[in-house]
């Protein structure tokens, strides 16, 4: 409530006016609402003094510049808490996660994460407060910076996923397990399904990793040395793998693991996590179908997850994959002339093939424009390389100890490899969002009642 109040001063003979406005602040931070029993609350009012009527009227008549204008971020920030509300987050995680009531709940420091990391990526944990003071936030939630400070977060974090369960990670067991994380995730999804209904028949699938910059003597359980994606195998690294809906790209399940563990000794968890959450999510689905790279392949992986050993009732499993093209070197020999399916500006040939013990069909696409583009790069590549070594060879000939056998060893490994690659420039074995739709009309077009179950 806002007014304008005429006070006399003592000493004084002529009123003066201030403008007050009075609102309600929560003694507990976590109580939210307006109505009976939402909590204890007191009454705030905050003074300005605007001075006598003769001063207000020459303000009025003449005008007077701001001395000083603030400005807060507002936009974006609202936006992501918008949707935070909406999908109620921060409910879902304080009903999860367990607290004694003194300051912030786990539900806020998750929601302020979220919207540090959506707008502001840049910023780290230890300047997140002053950050924060620079949005609405502070208003919006009445939150103390004493509280936002980076240890605050941390311990609020290690109460969904706790050191002890980072440390009992080990190499025949290399997910990072944390009930909580799941039971948030399966919440969330929860209202966003009520909310969106998200089809979730359509996955894909894939594994990476990242590398954090600490010290070697650090200990750690889940920062592990392996084949970093990055080049950077100096490096210990974590692994991260993300299960998304072809629909919306939203992801469905995220999975971090050690980093010494290889993407196909994941998979199988992977997809049994996934299939159960979307069962869960989703009780009548009868067919799903996954789409995921050829550094899961092996023909236990497919063949559990293409004819799982589990009860009845469970839904039909498809896939779509790549392939080693090294692997199936006679599909690379067919001739374009054989392509005859057109999808955009793709040529696509598709056949039947027995793949890791499976029957499955097999989809070649040709995109002539990529074809091109890779042949360019590629012989700048090798243009390169020969330039180097010849400058490597001028400047070392004359050196008794160098031999020529490197570099012509070298240069027949550059031969053979334009050769290989020429032979299959443009050849995509998987282009997903393409394969799908024809992965569903050519079953509607079969006759045949048994599944089918793709692979390309």
């Amino acid at each position: 409530m806002a007014r304008i109040v005429e006070k006399l001063l003592p000493g004084h003979r002529t009123p003066v006016y201030y403008y007050q406005h009075s609102y309600r602040i929560k003694l507990r931070p976590e109580d939210r609402g307006k109505g009976p029993n939402s909590g204890p609350s007191r009454v705030k009012t905050e003074s300005v003094y605007l001075g006598t009527a003769e001063q207000i009227r020459d303000r009025c008549r003449l005008g007077q510049e701001p001395q000083a204008v603030s400005t807060k971020e507002f936009g974006w920030v609202a936006g992501v808490m918008s949707m935070i509300e909406k999908l109620g987050l921060v409910e879902a995680v304080n009903r999860i996660v367990a607290k004694r009531h003194q300051g912030l709940t786990p539900g806020i420091y998750v929601a302020l994460g979220i919207v540090a990391k959506l707008c502001a990526p840049a910023t780290s944990w230890n300047t997140f407060g002053a950050w924060l003071q620079k949005t609405i936030l502070p208003e919006y939630w009445h939150l103390p910076p004493s509280l936002l400070d980076a240890q605050n977060f941390w311990d609020h974090w290690d109460l969904l996923c706790s050191e002890s369960t980072i440390t009992r990670t080990s190499d025949d067991d290399p997910v990072l397990e944390s009930d909580t994380v799941f039971q948030i995730e399966e919440a969330i999804w929860e209202a966003v399904q009520a909310h969106y209904h998200i089809r979730l028949e359509e996955v894909l699938y894939d594994a990476t990793n990242c590398y954090p910059f600490m010290n070697d003597a650090t200990r750690a359980s889940v920062a592990q040395r392996g084949h970093n994606k990055a080049g950077r195998d100096e490096r210990r690294q974590i692994g991260i793998a993300l299960g998304a809906t072809r629909d919306g790209g939203i992801p469905l399940l995220s999975l971090v693991y050690r980093g010494n563990c290889h993407d196909a000794r994941l998979f199988p968890q992977a997809m049994t996590r996934l299939v159960d959450r979307i069962t869960h999510l989703h009780r009548d689905a009868h067919h799903i179908v996954f789409v995921f790279d050829r550094g899961n392949n092996s023909a236990e992986n497919l063949q559990n997850i293409v004819h799982p050993s589990s009860a009845e009732g469970q839904p039909r499993i498809d896939v779509i994959g790549g392939l080693v093209a090294t692997q199936h070197r006679d599909l690379l020999r067919k001739p374009l002339r054989q392509y005859r399916q057109i999808m955009g500006d793709l040529h696509v040939w598709s056949g039947p093939r027995t793949v890791y013990g499976l029957d499955a069909t097999v989809v070649l696409t040709y995109h002539a424009g990529l074809a091109a583009r890779q042949r360019r790069a590629f012989d700048r590549q090798i243009a390169k390389a020969q330039t180097r070594m010849t400058t490597y060879w001028a400047e070392r000939k004359r050196d008794p100890d160098i031999s020529n056998g490197p570099m012509e060893a070298t240069n027949q490994k550059i031969k053979m490899t334009r050769r290989r690659t020429y032979g299959r420039a443009g050849l995509e074995l998987l282009n997903a969002l393409l394969v799908l739709p024809w992965h569903y009309r050519h079953q509607n077009a079969s006759s045949q009642s048994q599944p089918i179950d793709t692979a390309a």
